[in-house]
């Protein structure tokens, strides 16, 4: 494949790098062109590049984004459309680094139809690569630092789809080196072809990329990783990271690792730190805050800075960063305080030149300080500009964090103690009581006096304060378990959930990739950052309009995830687990039964929301499909059967709702009927049907306060959707069934009076309740039932009940019923038939079938 580079008002080497890189993937660049950004040049440059090349990529910057891409549309006849998506990362990004939209913002988000967009996580404008007739033209941004990390963890897996075999690429993060350091470590290493190891220098870090080819992705990976051991052994600690993305992105890991919060103070860099920190996804976990203290008031006033220390050492002073530091950790309640304070020019300050910073970092102990000069910047030409001190110390400031963090849960050397009378001193005067106020503390004397014991008290007022004391313990105790599990808890798992989707839902195996973990071959994309995190993910479970949208995990021991989260921390949340017998070996296992638990809170989380919705019709009608993507397989479930069910035990003879192996088809299908029978409601024959071959999908939560006896589960059972198919499914034809099978414990427990229903929109007097006990026709253990049944009657109404009507509230009647079996085989399947008489005996109606 032939491949022509064009970069349009291009002053750097990006081109150099994108010709590197297609060399790698065996795509020669025959040609490079230099365009002014100008409609008719530009176009004329890509007219005469597809008359000669397969592959063409444009290059360029921020501003000449939108023109490039409008002109690919008309060359391609790809009209321009907006890419929502794209606009709205444009709009966070432009809200986290606290820049005003421009009128024709939302022009950078317009994308040629049918393009394939390259998000970017490091700056504003997206890529895209547009294909036709055989040709593609890929649209690329034009600065190394939006560039590099793009290519690699968008544009290279895309061109390995266009190319022969496999291309596989590891990024190497370094900070503190310079090149001609590392080409002087790495020669050897520079100079092999496959493996190719190249570096590439962005905002005073250098990215080595390692890219190998091979057969498949294996063989690919088994050539880089040698290579990218060898650099971790040569660089040490100047490595930030493998696969990272970004210096910023590995910070925000490894405070999630060790569960660090974070918070920052910027003078100089007015708020770049935290700016870099919050383009990351899952940010929000562990960064508190960010404050820009220019003014020394604000220093003082809202960080605590003494005034003393400024009007001694200056606001540029390593005393100062230190403060700011400290005090903006206290404000912010974070484990960690970053501060900055420096001269980022153009005139110098305190008599200090331009391109003098100090960082600090602080946790509870110690602080550390580091100070840049002019002489640690890049260039070293004259005096630096503005940008490239905020970017050089914003980086500097994220390296000292990853060092601290990465020698948890040992101390960085290089920290001094912070003293206990500085730290009370940098408290602002307002915020100090006036200890010495007599009148005030004999208030408090006298207060004391009437709890503590003293000296002289008779026996009795000692074991009255001694009382109170120990009830003012236990109140608090229990006020503090209340506000814990009431409050703070449920708050906990909303802020960890809600990370987990955004891992879901963004995550890319490119970004994620880690030689230290083992993924599961055949593994789908969104699953890899949740399966570094932690490796029993199995799934993920959403229901749309209800608050389930959680990840699945695999049952190592008998309900592992019931009283545990997803980091494996004790919580009565819990997380959704697949039953123990559910295989996940690779790609090809087959369950033709899966059981997701659930636990119900009660207040919304976790399964609580099957309880409440699902025992509504009207909710199963609007929400018929549940969405259930196993980590190898995406899949929709259409919804047959809403049960309320007893949890199987040796204890009792309970229905077993949760098999999943079954002697053969006829087996499987007798047990979809078997739950479809169970039913709180009618589905319309023919809108959900069971088959042979198909898989079915239940989940199950507690139920036992609602139906007021234990071991009470409502379950949902759900059909895959098939491929032949359409997800959607009309169940406006669904109705109460009123010939539902409960459990016994039902029949033993169920109320005297409808406002003691359980549930006023799903039980109704007019509905006949029949329990397990009451029914043998159905049982799985009954005699009746060892014939195979593709198509499962119930129990028939008798022609003295009146017809079905809306319901009220459950009834005490009995059916004073008798049945006897009778089997009617045919070629095609074997029907049991359930004949229902009375006394006295009538006709009864023609029986109701019931699809698997």
């Amino acid at each position: 494949m032939k491949a022509e580079i064009i970069s349009v008002n291009s002053i750097g080497s990006d081109d150099q790098f994108i010709k590197h890189e297609l060399d790698a993937f065996g795509i020669s660049s025959v040609r490079l062109t230099k365009a002014v950004c100008e409609e008719t040049p530009l176009r004329e440059a890509l007219r005469h590049a597809l008359s000669k090349s397969e592959l063409v990529v444009i290059t360029g910057a921020y501003s000449d984004s939108f023109l490039m891409r409008k002109v690919v549309a008309d060359v391609l006849g790809a009209p321009l459309e907006l890419h929502e998506d794209s606009w709205e990362r444009i709009r966070e990004f432009h809200q986290n680094t606290s820049k005003e939209l421009e009128p024709d913002a939302q022009n950078h988000a317009m994308m040629p139809r049918g393009s394939t967009v390259f998000p970017n996580d490091h700056g504003c404008t997206p890529g895209c690569a547009v294909s036709r007739y055989g040709q593609h033209v890929l649209i690329l941004p034009g600065t190394a630092g939006e560039l590099i990390p793009m290519f690699s963890d968008y544009v290279a897996p895309y061109l390995t789809i266009l190319t022969d075999g496999t291309i596989v690429s590891r990024t190497v993060g370094v900070f503190g080196l310079s090149e001609a350091v590392l080409t002087e470590r790495l020669a050897d290493l520079m100079s092999e072809a496959n493996p190719s190891v190249v570096s590439y220098a962005k905002d005073g870090e250098a990215i080595l990329r390692v890219t190998a080819r091979a057969a498949d992705r294996k063989s690919a990976l088994a050539l880089c990783d040698p290579v990218v051991e060898e650099i971790r052994k040569r660089l040490s600690v100047n490595v930030y990271g493998v696969d990272v993305g970004s210096l910023q992105k590995a910070v925000v890991a490894l405070q999630l690792d060790k569960n660090m919060k974070i918070a920052t103070a910027e003078s100089c860099t007015a708020g770049l730190l935290s700016s870099r920190l919050t383009e990351v996804t899952g940010v929000s976990a562990v960064f508190e805050c960010g404050i820009a203290a220019y003014s020394p008031e604000i220093k003082h006033s809202v960080l605590g800075v003494p005034t003393e220390l400024i009007e001694k050492f200056g606001t540029v002073s390593p005393e100062v960063a230190g403060a700011m530091a400290d005090g903006v950790r206290r404000v912010g309640k974070a484990s960690l305080g970053v501060g900055i304070t420096g001269v980022a020019g153009p005139d110098t300050s305190e008599g200090k030149p331009v391109g003098t910073v100090y960082i600090a970092i602080a946790d509870e102990k110690r602080v550390w300080v580091k100070k840049i000069s002019t002489a640690l910047l890049s260039s070293g030409d004259g005096e630096p500009d503005r940008d490239s001190v905020r970017a050089l110390a914003t980086t500097h400031a994220l390296d000292l964090v990853r060092r601290y963090l990465e020698a948890l849960p040992t101390v960085m050397a290089g920290g001094e103690i912070i003293n206990p009378q500085q730290q009370a001193a940098s408290i602002p005067e307002s915020r100090v009581e006036d200890d010495g106020n007599e009148t005030k503390a004999r208030g408090i004397k006298r207060a004391l006096s009437l709890l503590i014991p003293w000296k002289g008290d008779r026996k009795i007022d000692v074991a009255r304060k001694l009382t109170l004391i120990l009830s003012i313990f236990i109140l608090i105790g229990v006020s503090t378990s209340i506000f814990y599990f009431r409050i703070l808890q449920p708050l906990e798992n909303q802020k960890l959930f809600s990370t987990l989707r955004g891992l879901y839902e963004t995550s890319q195996p490119f970004v994620q990739i880690n030689s230290n973990i083992d993924y599961p071959e055949g593994m789908l994309t969104q699953f890899y950052a949740l399966y570094a995190r932690n490796p029993d993910v199995r799934g993920w479970v959403k229901i749309e309009d209800t608050n389930i949208n959680y990840p699945v995990m695999l049952d190592r021991s008998n309900g592992y995830y019931k009283n545990r989260n997803f980091d494996r921390q004790p919580s009565h949340y819990g997380v959704p687990y697949f039953s123990k017998d559910t295989s996940f070996i690779s790609p090809l296992s087959v369950n033709r039964s899966m059981v997701i638990y659930g636990n119900n809170n009660r207040d919304g989380q976790m399964f609580s929301d099957l309880t409440l919705y699902y025992n509504n019709i009207d909710f199963l009608r609007r929400h018929p499909v549940i969405e259930m993507n196993t980590i190898y397989k995406n899949a929709k479930w259409k919804v047959f059967s809403v049960m309320v069910l007893t949890e199987p035990t040796h204890d009792n003879d309970s229905f077993d709702y949760t098999r999943s192996v079954f002697t053969d088809e006829i087996d499987f299908l007798r047990f979809a009927g078997e739950l479809k029978i169970r039913s709180l409601y009618n589905i319309p024959p023919g809108t959900v049907d069971v088959q042979e071959g198909d898989s079915l999908l239940l989940l199950s939560t507690d139920f036992e306060s609602t139906a007021d006896y234990n071991g009470a589960r409502l379950v949902v059972a759900a059909r895959k959707v098939r491929s032949d198919e359409p997800e959607t499914v009309n169940l406006s034809g669904a109705s109460y069934n009123s010939n539902v099978i409960m459990p016994p414990e039902w029949k033993k427990r169920r109320p005297t009076r409808a406002d003691n229903a359980y549930t006023t929109s799903t039980l109704s007097p007019s509905t006949t309740y029949i329990s397990d006990e009451d029914d043998e026709t159905t049982s799985p253990s009954s005699e009746t039932s060892t014939e195979p049944s593709a198509t499962v009657t119930p129990r028939t109404p008798t022609t003295t009940e009146s017809e079905y009507s809306e319901p009220q509230g459950p009834t005490d009647s009995e059916p004073d019923t008798t049945t006897e079996p009778t089997n009617t085989t045919t070629s095609a399947a074997v029907t049991t038939t359930t004949t229902t008489t009375t006394a006295p005996p009538t006709t009864a109606p023609p029986p109701q079938e019931y699809e698997a």
